[in-house]
């Protein structure tokens, strides 16, 4: 298997730990907190993985890109929300 497909299988599981996690309703239950700290980890992983096996410069500038401004998106909506 190549990296490239274990990027693309690590980032599945994260989606279903995500998933799995906002199915289960009650975000005061720990458990959530664990499923969306692992997806993140392998998330992070995945990007890693993916990137190194980038060929070109402007593929590399943008697996680098999207993510950052995804996050800063997020943050921003997290931070203003009441």
């Amino acid at each position: 298997m190549s990296n490239k497909n274990l990027a693309v299988i690590i980032a599945l599981i994260s989606t279903v730990l995500v998933f799995i996690g906002a199915w289960m309703g009650n975000p005061v239950r720990p458990i959530h907190g664990v499923l969306y700290t692992t997806a993140l980890g392998l998330a992070i992983l995945a990007i890693i993985i993916n990137y190194v096996n980038l060929d070109n410069k402007y593929e590399k500038w943008m697996a680098i890109v999207v993510p950052a401004i995804t996050f800063i998106v997020i943050l921003m909506r997290y931070l203003a929300r009441d």
